[in-house]
């Protein structure tokens, strides 16, 4: 049907899902276990104009060839209010390296390609789960509900130009709610009170997932929000550890600002900052360079080719400071011309000088303020403003003694600019690895403010 219409050019987009879900509710009693197997296909078309091509996607939402016939020609009305720039697809001989490629990145665990091995290996997690919760003994900790599932997929990619590319993947989610309870005296009386914690993580494999730590630091983070104080206005030094720190600088819900001003597109719109070869910014302390990589074996977020069917690559964004590679798709590409970048994978960001020994025992860090877990971080991607509540943080002084007491807040807003932050950097040497991100463990920033609602 796509051959027929004379078209410039076709895309399809072919998913083939078989997931396993198991919930529990309180106490972790078991709820119900789900299986689903599904299908997606979109398929995009592009319409010659000349100098111009429009472009329209649609789902295919019944195997019918009159209604997907029908869907084409809605499509291509669409085309005529969608023209833009031509630029060419991706073509069969420049994924002649696909299978070479594909074979040394491993993102399955086979143990989950099977209905019945998705359900053994959750049920084994489950049982960990069970046991160390059972085993941790904390009277004030009570698991709410858990949800666990684990999903076995592979995506394929079609064009017009001869490029027929897959590639198959493994995922494993766990989501866990945590209630800690106290009580405490108000008013002359006796009261409960308590604070819910949900811990979500996502893996390629139920093998990565440490249950003892998972549970033990879950634990510690729901029991200190409990006991966490309100904190004044804050000016000075500010550590960003744990989740905090990957989500600065790989935020879940937003693009961070680092990252977008290095798109082709943005470049193309006109509003992009950084200029090759030139440094985005005048750094004080520590230099920063990022890199894309989606090679991070048993990574979620890594991928051998991106969606239009271009090879991924790693790409040097940001070399100590310096601006130094366009991000690119086939279509920004060929309007920059620059090569296409493939799929992005995880931020990859180097190590600085910087202990965390140092960072957090220097007599010059103290006092500071250490974020470990965010509410949301959701900065502006173009202007780097930001604005993030804090789940989880340290208000760390000095006693009459010297010594470093550190006290748990929640609430309160880190306020400040990406650009304007990464000029006071220290960035930690030790480096970790999770979904998404592959950087250091944390950094720290001076001259920073947190606004308080004491």
């Amino acid at each position: 049907m796509l051959i027929e219409k004379n078209l410039y050019g076709w895309k399809i987009e072919l998913a083939e899902i078989a997931r396993t879900n198991m919930y529990f509710t309180k106490f972790l009693e078991p709820e119900e276990i789900m299986n689903s197997n599904r299908t997606h296909i979109v398929i995009t078309i592009y319409k010659d104009y000349g100098k111009e091509i429009g472009e329209s996607s649609f789902n295919v939402v019944e195997f019918n060839k009159f209604v997907i016939q029908e869907q084409i020609n809605n499509a291509l009305i669409i085309c005529d209010y969608s023209k833009k720039q031509t630029f060419a697809l991706p073509e069969k001989e420049s994924n002649l390296i696909k299978k070479e490629q594909l074979h040394e990145l491993n993102l399955v665990d086979d143990k989950l390609i099977t209905e019945q091995g998705r359900k053994t290996q959750l049920n084994n997690v489950y049982q960990a789960l069970k046991k160390e919760l059972s085993l941790s003994q904390h009277k004030d900790i009570k698991p709410n509900n858990l949800e666990i599932y684990a999903a076995s997929s592979t995506l394929r990619i079609l064009n017009s130009e001869g490029v027929d590319l897959s590639e198959p993947k493994t995922g494993f989610y766990i989501e866990l709610t945590l209630t800690a309870s106290k009580n405490e005296k108000f008013q002359k009386k006796i009261q409960k009170k308590e604070q819910e914690f949900v811990a979500a993580k996502d893996f390629s494999s139920t093998t990565q997932l440490d249950v003892k730590n998972f549970i033990a630091h879950n634990i510690n983070m729901v029991r200190n929000i409990l006991n966490s104080e309100l904190i004044k206005t804050f000016n000075g030094n500010v550590i960003l550890s744990g989740d905090a720190v990957s989500e600065f600088f790989a935020p879940h819900l937003s693009s961070s600002p680092l990252i977008m001003h290095s798109s082709a597109k943005i470049k193309h719109m006109g509003i992009s900052r950084y200029q090759l070869n030139k440094p985005i910014g005048t750094f004080f302390r520590d230099n920063l360079s990022i890199s894309t990589n989606p090679f991070m074996p048993l990574n979620p977020c890594s991928a051998s080719f991106d969606h239009d069917g271009v090879l991924s690559k790693k790409v040097s964004i940001i070399e100590k400071g310096i601006f130094k590679n366009y991000l690119a798709d086939k279509q920004y590409a060929d309007y920059l011309n620059v090569p296409p970048t493939g799929a992005f994978g995880s931020v990859d960001i180097s190590g600085g000088t910087s202990s965390l020994d140092k960072m957090y025992n220097s007599y010059k860090t103290l006092p500071y303020i250490e974020i470990v877990a965010f509410s949301s971080f959701v900065p502006n991607n173009i202007s780097g403003d930001f604005s993030a509540e804090i789940r989880l943080g340290y208000i760390v002084v000095k006693d009459k003694q010297g010594n470093a007491i550190k006290t748990p807040f929640k609430g309160g807003l880190f306020t400040g600019n990406v650009f304007k932050l990464i000029e006071n950097i220290y960035i930690s040497k030790e480096i970790k690895e999770e979904t998404g991100y592959k950087g250091p463990k944390a950094v720290m920033f001076e001259n920073s403010v947190v606004a308080g609602i004491k």
